[in-house]
């Protein structure tokens, strides 16, 4: 992960790595509306991907690889919004060890 320049899970909690490591996440759920849906045996339960995720959530692959490029350009950075919000919900804020 420390490697890495971004990552890209649809609703893996290894996005929580990712933002430990300050790297740049987004969730591509193109099947958001159907695991959501009626139906499902999914529930979305307390954790909203849009308001409580380290990263963009995106339905439509043309939208993920605008941010791609976007994060290219920023030479993938952290996008602060998103680094407050792991820093808000830390136990460990601050990242220090890692």
């Amino acid at each position: 992960m420390w490697a890495s320049k971004a990552l890209v899970t649809d609703y893996s909690s290894i996005a929580t790595e990712a933002a430990i490591a300050g790297v740049p996440v987004a969730y591509f759920q193109f099947d958001r509306r159907m695991i959501f849906g009626p139906g499902h045996a999914f529930d979305e339960g307390w954790f909203d991907y849009v308001q409580h995720g380290f990263g963009p959530v995106f339905e439509q692959s043309a939208h993920l690889s605008r941010w791609f490029r976007a994060q290219a350009r920023n030479q993938w950075r952290l996008d602060e919004k998103y680094a407050d919000r792991f820093e808000a919900n830390s136990a460990t804020p601050g990242r220090e060890g890692f």
